[in-house]
């Protein structure tokens, strides 16, 4: 089984079309539609697909962890090395954090294979790491 890294993205403003536009500036390209319509784009050389989509995780209500709130977060930047490099795969997950991060205008936390917070950000508070 292979493990991957997450971007997860919300705030009022928040949508596809502005989140693509961010990922894809931090990335050098630009996403594309797969068949089920989840936004892809493909980086690294063809070794590291991105997909950004809603996902589907409710919160927990007897979770007792330090993660954010998934539904107050409904967006997800989804990492993938196909070549199972997870250093790389965190440097292309990393690059769209910060990119969000830059952009100034959404919550957004970094996981790795949503068993490791790496970092949390939001406008108010800033950047937790």
């Amino acid at each position: 089984m292979s493990r991957h890294a997450f971007v997860f993205v919300g705030g009022a403003d928040a949508t596809l079309e502005d989140l693509a536009a961010v990922g894809a500036k931090a990335l050098g390209g630009s996403f594309a539609p797969d068949a089920d319509g989840t936004l892809v784009l493909v980086t690294c050389g063809g070794a590291v697909a991105v997909n950004l989509s809603r996902h589907g995780f409710r919160d927990d209500p007897e979770a007792d962890d330090d993660f954010p709130c998934y539904e107050a977060h409904p967006y997800w930047f989804e990492v993938r090395d196909l070549d199972k490099n997870y250093a790389r795969q965190m440097e292309v997950a990393r690059s769209v954090f910060d990119a969000v991060v830059r952009a100034g205008r959404w919550r957004a936390f970094l996981t790795d294979d949503l068993q490791t917070l790496e970092a949390v950000y939001t406008p108010e508070r800033g950047l937790t790491e």
